[in-house]
C-alpha cells in the first residue's frame, strides 16, 4: 500500500508539475509578448521623436531670413547709354567681394558717384516689381539688374 501511496503521490507531483510548468510557460509567454510590445511602442516613440525633431531643424532653417545687409565692395566700370530709366543712364559696377555677381547694372547709383573709377561701398538687392524699370535695346547681355543703396566711397569730380 504504501509503494502505490508513493506512486500517487508522485504522479500527483509530477501532474502539478507539468500544470505548473504549463502556466510558467504561458507566463513566459504573455511576458515575451508584453516585452517585445513595449519594445515596439519604444521604438515607434523614438522615429516619431525623430521625425519631429527633424521636422523642427527643417523648418527653423528654412524660415531664416536672408542677410540683405551685406556691404559690397566694388568700383564703377562704364556707364550705358544702351539702356535707360526715370533715374538715368545705368552704370556697370564691377564687385569684388561677392561670389554670386561678377558685376551688376544699376540706374539706382546716386549721380555723384556714377563717374568711371569711382570706388564704392555699397549694398544692394535684387529689383522689385514697384522698383523703377530700365529699358534696353541692346543684343549683348547686360550683367544682373540691381537696386543700389547706402552706398558710400570716393567721390570722383568730372571735368
Amino acid at each position: 500500500m504504501k509503494k502505490n501511496l508513493f506512486k500517487d503521490v508522485n504522479s500527483v507531483a509530477e501532474s502539478s508539475r507539468k500544470v505548473l510548468l504549463g502556466k510558467v510557460d504561458h507566463l513566459k509567454e504573455e511576458s515575451k509578448q508584453a516585452f517585445n510590445s513595449l519594445i515596439t511602442k519604444l521604438y515607434t516613440m523614438k522615429k516619431v521623436q525623430l521625425m519631429a525633431f527633424s521636422m523642427l531643424i527643417a523648418f527653423s532653417l528654412s524660415c531664416k531670413e536672408t542677410n540683405d545687409e551685406v556691404t559690397y565692395k566694388g568700383v564703377v566700370k562704364r556707364k550705358t547709354v544702351d539702356c535707360t530709366s526715370s533715374l538715368g543712364f545705368p552704370v556697370v559696377i564691377k564687385v569684388y567681394n561677392s561670389l554670386e555677381y561678377d558685376s551688376i547694372y544699376t540706374a539706382t547709383l546716386p549721380e555723384n558717384y556714377q563717374a568711371v573709377g569711382s570706388e564704392l561701398e555699397f549694398k544692394m538687392r535684387p529689383l522689385k516689381t514697384e522698383d523703377e524699370f530700365t529699358l534696353c535695346n541692346t543684343t549683348i547681355m547686360n550683367p544682373k539688374l540691381m537696386v543700389v543703396y547706402d552706398v558710400e566711397g570716393k567721390e570722383i569730380i568730372k571735368k
